[in-house]
């Protein structure tokens, strides 16, 4: 279960210097921290029998290098790191909605799921990457969560496959039929209304407000161990330039505060690069890795700098537009600039 929740942080490390939406921050250490005690709890009080019986609950140890690897593959774009431990993840998310305590993170970790998917399906979709996969069954009972290694260590994917792959992964039709085989989550017909109402306050395309579906579930007290929290994932230093308090309250647990924030950071992400595919870029990479990249290419499009991009972004901003399509019902590229 543990292993599960440090699957991803909110994407890959930030560049120094520089914070996005989702960042990871110092006390996140701390954060991850309380989570591994939290988790051991769970697991230890409410696993089921037979999860009891197939898992134990990965050391301090694992649990840091769980972390650190998965965090480095989406950096890096390691998707047989990335696939190689789908089915660990399910069975955290399963575990986490044991019980209540765990809904949190169940939220913020479920939807990331389609991130492991996703690379499972670009390998599985090409004959190099097939071989790759990994097969069914390899576990041991009293196995950790922590997927087992992949011995022999393979060579990296060719420069071929690794084109093939990447635009599977940035294919808005494969999120789309991604998005199409789940319902919106339980929350967001309650929440909808007043999130359109904030996003068009602020000028903002209501359509962008299932950018929480992807980000959070609709779970407004969504935490990541990264420490990001709310419906759209905001870091402390992110939120707190955004107008937000973090004490003595969290304001960041606030649905309608926390998605004035996300719509007004949106909007300056869009009013710095000129297209939504790179303000979504900038929210899920940092707007000054974004920045760079564009500079050194010499080109203003998504598309010009997309296979530079973390593995996470890359499949960030397609299905977030995809999300938008498929809920919405429209042409997410026809989405308007902000107003104001």
């Amino acid at each position: 279960m543990a292993a599960g929740w440090i699957l991803f942080g909110a994407g890959a490390p930030a560049v120094a210097g520089e914070e996005r939406a989702s960042d990871a921050e110092p006390e996140a250490a701390t954060e991850m921290g309380d989570l591994f005690e939290l988790g051991r709890l769970l697991f230890e009080t409410f696993a089921p029998e037979e999860i009891l019986r197939e898992y134990r609950f990965p050391t301090t140890e694992e649990w840091n290098q769980f972390w650190r690897s998965i965090d480095a593959a989406s950096e890096t774009g390691n998707l047989e790191e990335l696939a190689w431990i789908l089915p660990e993840a399910r069975v955290a998310v399963g575990l986490l909605r044991q019980h209540e305590l765990g809904e949190f993170l169940a939220d913020w970790l479920e939807p990331r799921l389609a991130y492991l998917e996703m690379a499972h399906r670009a390998l599985a979709a090409i004959p190099e990457g097939r071989e790759r996969v990994r097969p069914e069954g390899l576990r041991q009972p009293g196995a950790g969560l922590a997927p087992p290694s992949r011995d022999p260590v393979r060579a990296p994917l060719s420069a071929p496959a690794r084109q093939q792959t990447g635009a599977f992964l940035r294919f808005q039709r494969n999120w789309e039929e991604e998005v199409r085989k789940h319902p919106p989550p339980p929350r967001a017909a309650s929440l909808l209304p007043r999130l359109k109402r904030i996003f068009r306050e602020e000028g903002v395309p209501e359509e962008l407000v299932w950018l929480a579906e992807v980000e959070s579930s609709f779970n407004p007290r969504a935490r990541s161990p990264a420490g990001a929290r709310g419906l759209f994932q905001l870091m402390p230093a992110t939120a707190e330039g955004l107008g937000l308090r973090l004490r003595p309250l969290d304001q960041r647990d606030n649905p309608e505060a926390n998605a004035r924030a996300a719509a007004r950071y949106l909007k300056s992400l869009y009013n710095r690069f000129g297209s939504w595919e790179l303000a979504l870029a900038a929210y899920n990479a940092g707007q000054g890795r974004v920045g760079r990249l564009l500079q050194a290419g010499g080109r203003r499009d998504f598309s010009a700098i997309a296979g530079t991009l973390p593995a996470e972004t890359q499949m960030f901003v397609p299905r977030v537009l995809a999300t938008v399509a498929v809920r919405e019902g429209i042409d997410s590229s026809r989405l308007p600039p902000p107003r104001g």
